[in-house]
């Protein structure tokens, strides 16, 4: 089953569905699904150009650019790669990154 809690900027989206195997992939498949929509998400297909993924570990990606998807083609979904562990470097590490990516 999945999982999303909307907030002002970022999705949480979460379930053992997702992180079977390429969860980039399959978050992009629930995320352009009718089951997205109906749960009322935020980002669906054409409304966002770059999705920026954290999963449990990895190191950073980039790929899955869709430049006929509409209104607003998918450039592109990043993935930073795991979040420390560290609860205080956690929550500085991410805000660093998302400022680099928004320059």
């Amino acid at each position: 089953m999945t999982n999303f809690e909307p907030n002002r900027d970022i999705l949480l989206v979460y379930g053992d569905n997702i992180f079977e195997g390429y969860y980039r992939l399959n978050l992009k498949n629930y995320l352009h699904s009718s089951d997205a929509a109906t749960a009322s998400s935020p980002v669906l297909q054409g409304t966002h150009d770059f999705w920026v993924t954290y999963g449990s570990t990895g190191s950073p990606k980039y790929s899955m650019e869709d430049m006929k998807i509409k209104l607003r083609p998918l450039r592109g979904i990043v993935e930073m790669g795991g979040v420390p562990m560290d609860a205080t470097r956690n929550t500085k590490t991410i805000q660093q990154q998302i400022a680099t990516l928004l320059q």
